[in-house]
């Protein structure tokens, strides 16, 4: 889990200079195609095949929604959801102004990310903490079995029931901070697959 969510982190970290790149590319008045090309072959090495088979698609021909909708599907990000947007809004309406919105797009997703770690990193502790708190009381347990007459004792019928429904009761607390302390990822919201 840990692994699969610092790769996700990383990749959701490629997106602001994707946006960047694109403010960059209507500063310098390229087209849509032009930027594309640049991004399959310089933009962020695990999004450059990505890139290089939307500008192929266009290149050729295809319909720019369809060609968005095959990138979107693809990548299954909702900043790539974002960027496709975009790109078709600023493919449409063009003119002024969009340099502003490519910039505010990066910082939007910048800040984003900096508040989700933020946020991760205190829930992080919050859950160690209560797990800690779970194993407390048998650690305590196990120092107590040490003295005699305490081993008589859990050693009985009665006490065997105890450490079993401590066990049990220990168990379900520690699924129920798991499942409660669970953050819920941002969703896409500009994609619904068909």
């Amino acid at each position: 889990r840990l692994k699969a969510n610092a790769r996700q982190k990383a990749f959701d970290a490629l997106w602001p200079q994707v946006f960047d790149s694109f403010q960059n590319a209507t500063a310098a008045n390229l087209s849509t195609l032009e930027q594309l090309e640049y991004l399959a072959t310089k933009g962020p090495l695990r999004l450059r095949e990505q890139f290089r088979v939307l500008h192929a698609q266009l290149d050729a021909g295809v319909e720019l929604s369809r060609a968005l909708e095959g990138f979107k599907r693809r990548i299954g990000s909702r900043h790539a959801d974002f960027l496709a947007l975009l790109i078709e809004i600023s493919t449409e309406l063009g003119g002024r102004g969009l340099g502003d919105w490519w910039k505010r797009a990066a910082t939007d997703i910048r800040q984003e990310q900096a508040l989700m770690g933020e946020v991760m990193a205190k829930q992080g502790w919050v859950l160690g903490s209560a797990k800690v708190a779970l194993v407390a009381p048998w650690l305590i347990a196990f120092v107590l079995l040490r003295l005699d007459q305490n081993r008589e004792v859990y050693a009985s019928q009665l006490g065997a029931l105890v450490l079993f429904f401590g066990l049990l009761l220990s168990l379900v607390a520690y699924a129920l901070v798991n499942k409660l302390g669970s953050l819920k990822v941002p969703e896409r919201v500009f994609y619904a697959a068909s």
